[in-house]
């Protein structure tokens, strides 16, 4: 069992450091290599921890006589899943973290009226299969409006999540005009809208 949980963390580490082309769905021929670690059963937390930051080292100091030794491997990952995400947006709320890039799905929980203070934004609350909710802040004066939007849709967003005790905020849904930040997107009914 100790075995499976090993590959099960290394696996979602390793997805949150693989770069994709969002809109194909397809990995990047690159792969990625994970940190070789030692751990026990109950550093599971720092192995996530290390997927929100890549520079920072995770180490483990052995705690008892049963520890698992984990050879480095590299991940290859089918983003075109994004459950994964639910994931690490669950793990962002709970460790209260924010700045987040993911990718996942839900269903439309209620619309609510758009923002119009500053830069205008579509606004609804989406449920994940976890049951947590988050906003969803979708720029429409730089990405087109999902004007067929209902309750009950399903829903795929890939932007920049921020948390919040309601649950966090996803933004960054659209293209950034100077390049400077990773392009959003949500996905409706097969059409992207950025």
């Amino acid at each position: 069992m100790k075995n499976i949980l090993a590959v099960l963390l290394l696996a979602i580490a390793g997805i949150a450091f693989l770069q994709f082309d969002p809109l194909s769905d397809k990995p990047k021929v690159e792969t990625t290599e994970v940190v070789k670690l030692d751990f026990d059963h109950e550093s599971s937390d720092k192995i996530l921890a290390a997927a929100f930051d890549a520079s920072a080292p995770v180490t483990q100091e052995k705690q008892s006589s049963e520890v698992i030794q984990v050879k480095t491997i590299s991940v290859k990952a089918n983003r075109s899943d994004p459950a994964a995400s639910i994931s690490q947006i669950e793990y962002a709320f709970k460790k209260k973290k924010s700045d987040i890039q993911v990718r996942a799905y839900g269903s439309v929980l209620k619309l609510l009226a758009d923002d119009n203070k500053g830069s205008r934004h579509q606004r609804f609350l989406v449920k994940l299969s976890n049951e947590q909710t988050l906003l969803i802040a979708h720029n429409i004066d730089l990405a087109p409006k999902i004007t067929s939007l209902k309750q009950g849709d399903r829903i795929e967003f890939y932007g920049e999540y921020e948390w919040n005790s309601k649950g966090g905020v996803v933004h960054w849904t659209h293209k950034d005009p100077k390049n400077k930040h990773k392009h959003g997107w949500l996905k409706h009914q097969g059409k992207i809208y950025q």
